[in-house]
């Protein structure tokens, strides 16, 4: 498949399906301790200068919907390397954030 339409694959099934989102938010914070805690903090850890937001800066600075989320995951800027996640596993990463509070 080429690189156009595997983007254009993943983007609709991003925006049609959050009706069927229900992610499993313990899996979720598994993902978050294994993919992401290295260099993203919680709000209970200080942020280091220059370094990657926190979590709770970025969903509520950018104020993502969910396939926005999809997007930024899946198709990250530099220097964040783009992490080869399922819809189910974002999905997860999504019951966890909003059970967090974010």
């Amino acid at each position: 498949m080429k690189p156009a339409a595997l983007f254009g694959a993943i983007a609709l099934i991003c925006y049609v399906s959050p009706a069927l989102a229900a992610g499993n938010a313990d899996d979720g914070a598994e993902l978050v301790e294994s993919q992401c805690r290295s260099c993203h903090v919680s709000d209970t850890m200080p942020q280091p200068a220059g370094g990657p937001p926190g979590f709770r800066d970025i969903i509520q600075s950018h104020k993502l919907s969910r396939s926005q989320f999809c997007r930024y995951v899946t198709e990250p800027h530099y220097p964040m390397p783009p992490k080869a996640l399922s819809l189910s596993q974002i999905d997860d990463l999504v019951a966890y954030f909003d059970r967090a509070g974010y």
